[in-house]
């Protein structure tokens, strides 16, 4: 499943069904023509509801950004809680949760340069959406290392503190990778180098 999928695929939330087609039309348009070309227009046409319908929805551009940021992290969090259960050992745990978050949106800027705008746009305008679902992210890999670790951690770092290792580290790879082959042998590097450490620290 590639990220644009992600966006625009209904996420089976409480949301009411034209709010969900407005919030995947919108999600189309700020991927293809970036946060600031996309006007309220633009997003109405998209998801063929009428200018004054999406205002009765969402005051603003940015009511409508924010509620898209919301619901693509809430579906990439839905999707690494499911899929953990089909990897077997930690170490694809965590590759398949590094998949989702970082790999997806690094290729998705790769195949739609404008929507990088919609990444860096999201922690100004989404800021509460974007440290929540960053929380959520960690805990997710907290709870990974946790298992890894079998509370042998008191000599050294805490599942948490290696998981806010992880979690701020991977990113930054994204900034120096040329492909995404690249990017995702740097996760695998890093996982592999964190989960030694941890296994060699728990003997």
């Amino acid at each position: 499943m590639g990220l644009m999928s992600t966006f625009v695929k209904p996420n089976n939330g409480t949301a009411h069904p034209k709010q969900e087609q407005v919030l995947s039309a919108a999600a189309g348009c700020f991927v293809r023509y970036g946060y600031r070309r996309t006007t309220m227009s633009d997003i109405a046409v998209a998801a063929e509801v009428s200018r004054a319908a999406l205002y009765l929805m969402y005051s603003s551009k940015e009511d409508v950004f924010r509620a898209v940021v919301t619901r693509l992290f809430a579906t990439m969090l839905a999707e690494i809680s499911e899929g953990m259960d089909a990897q077997a050992e930690p170490v694809e745990q965590l590759r398949f949760v590094f998949e989702v978050w970082c790999v997806r949106p690094f290729k998705a800027v790769q195949d739609a340069p404008d929507a990088a705008d919609l990444f860096d746009n999201s922690r100004r305008l989404a800021a509460d959406a974007w440290t929540k679902a960053e929380a959520d992210f960690e805990a997710i890999i907290t709870d990974i290392l946790d298992r890894v670790i079998q509370g042998q951690h008191e000599s050294g770092l805490s599942p948490a503190q290696v998981g806010r290792v992880l979690a701020t580290a991977v990113p930054g790879f994204k900034e120096s990778a040329r492909s995404v082959a690249e990017l995702q042998g740097q996760i695998s590097d890093l996982i592999d180098l964190v989960l030694s450490g941890l296994r060699a620290r728990a003997a």
